[in-house]
């Protein structure tokens, strides 16, 4: 277990003084729209300089559309349709130069079929299915040329439906799966989770609620190591909006040396985006997102440039999309 002493380097410890100017560092710019129908909890995945983008549902339909995302040009252009059952909640990762669509709901099963998305040939091709049980509401990431899920919403052996948090490998040379350690921390659906130097780091979510625990994963070992609890626990001010960052079904991006948390829901949906500070494992506050609130939205980084799209709150659903600018002081004249 971590010691909870408070280490506030590079961290203001004095929001009273500090959280109105902390909220008004950070830049969100609107893009050009997305070029699909407007929806929510879709998948992507990025090659090389490219994010990608498609699946989800619209309120009435669940899709199979994909599109891709010229950041330099600020351009949508759609792609082969996504071969699989039309699905939601879904995850994408890429891996060895190609792009994978995973588990999902179809709106009546659980899904656990595994599809590569290859960008030469603008083509899908079905991959052995994912080893876990059927699920959604995953957690995915790549590190290495190697695919990972964990946790979700997913089928039991015992009968019914759970969360769960086994994590699973996936090795595209072989196109097979191999089961790792479970995640550290307790069961859920809805994470977040975010890649630095090798890494992985997961939390939020949602079980009977929303969570607070926070654990990297190095595939080197195979472990799982408690980060600091994002919750109020120590005697300094530092964390003392920490409840802030607690929530479901939001995004997550790493630029630099920092990861950000933006929009998601907690009893109510919101904005608010926080700044995780690696060197010294603490958080501190960013201009929220400036598009309405939301959840079920995706985040991609291209060329070290974040966006952030689609997403719904209640029965309206998005198509915009935002850049987050971490180093820009907020300006309103550029939404």
């Amino acid at each position: 277990m971590l010691a909870l002493a408070a280490v506030c380097i590079g961290v203001s410890c004095n929001k009273s003084s500090d959280s109105s100017s902390d909220e008004e560092s950070g830049n969100w710019i609107k893009r050009s729209s997305f070029g699909g129908a407007q929806r929510t909890e879709a998948a992507s995945f990025v090659i090389g300089d490219t994010a990608y983008v498609g699946t989800g549902y619209d309120g009435e339909n669940r899709l199979k559309d994909f599109w891709l995302y010229n950041a330099d040009g600020n351009t949508w252009q759609q792609r082969a349709v996504f071969r699989g059952t039309a699905r939601n909640s879904a995850v994408g990762f890429s891996a060895n130069g190609k792009g994978y669509i995973a588990t999902g709901y179809d709106g009546v099963n659980k899904l656990k079929d595994v599809w590569r998305y290859d960008p030469s040939s603008n083509s899908w091709d079905q991959m052995n299915d994912f080893a876990g049980s059927a699920r959604y509401d995953a957690a995915a990431f790549s590190i290495a040329d190697k695919g990972y899920i964990t946790t979700g919403y997913a089928d039991l052996e015992t009968g019914g439906s759970g969360n769960v948090k086994d994590c699973w490998q996936y090795n595209p040379g072989s196109d097979s799966w191999t089961e790792k350690n479970n995640f550290g921390g307790d069961k859920r659906n809805s994470a977040v989770v975010f890649v630095y130097q090798d890494k992985a780091y997961l939390c939020t979510g949602t079980a009977s609620s929303t969570l607070n625990d926070f654990y990297a994963y190095d595939p080197s070992t195979d472990t799982w190591t408690e980060k600091r609890k994002i919750a109020n626990i120590s005697d300094e001010s530092y964390d003392d909006d920490y409840s802030d960052i607690i929530r479901s079904n939001a995004v997550a991006f790493t630029l630099g040396d920092y990861a950000y948390i933006s929009t998601g829901t907690n009893g109510s949906n919101t904005t608010k985006t926080w700044r995780y500070h690696f060197a010294d494992d603490t958080w501190s506050r960013k201009t929220p997102f400036e598009g309405s609130s939301r959840g079920g939205a995706v985040a991609f980084v291209v060329k070290n440039r974040a966006f952030v799209t689609m997403g719904s709150s209640g029965s309206s659903y998005f198509d915009d999309i935002w850049e987050f600018n971490p180093d820009q002081t907020q300006n309103d004249d550029d939404n």
